[in-house]
């Protein structure tokens, strides 16, 4: 019965921490102005025909777009993003590697 209990636990903090992952991507793409970002258009479908790496990373400073850029290839490109995470400063837990694991497991 405890163990049922941390499994119904687990299943809740899951799909509680994938909603808010979905919400999050779905507010970041309203921020997309077209006809900007077309590199990382670029870059994606490079990476996209390069066989040797399997993870896009994108790294930049604090509000350079990223969350912006990634919410726009997730909408760009759905048929080949299988998951996606947003960390946000403003809320610790997104940043956890063992929440981001299991959000990215989630999907």
């Amino acid at each position: 019965e405890e163990i049922a209990k941390e499994e119904r636990l687990l299943d809740t903090l899951k799909q509680s921490f994938h909603n808010a992952q979905t919400r999050e991507l779905k507010r970041q793409q309203g921020f997309f102005l077209e006809d900007t970002r077309g590199f990382i258009d670029e870059k994606f479908r490079a990476w996209l025909d390069d066989a040797k790496s399997r993870v896009f990373w994108l790294c930049a400073g604090p509000g350079m777009g990223k969350s912006v850029a990634m919410a726009h290839l997730c909408k760009q490109f759905k048929e080949h993003v299988l998951a996606v995470h947003f960390c946000q400063h403003n809320i610790v837990e997104t940043g956890r590697t063992n929440l981001i694991l299991l959000s990215l497991a989630y999907q």
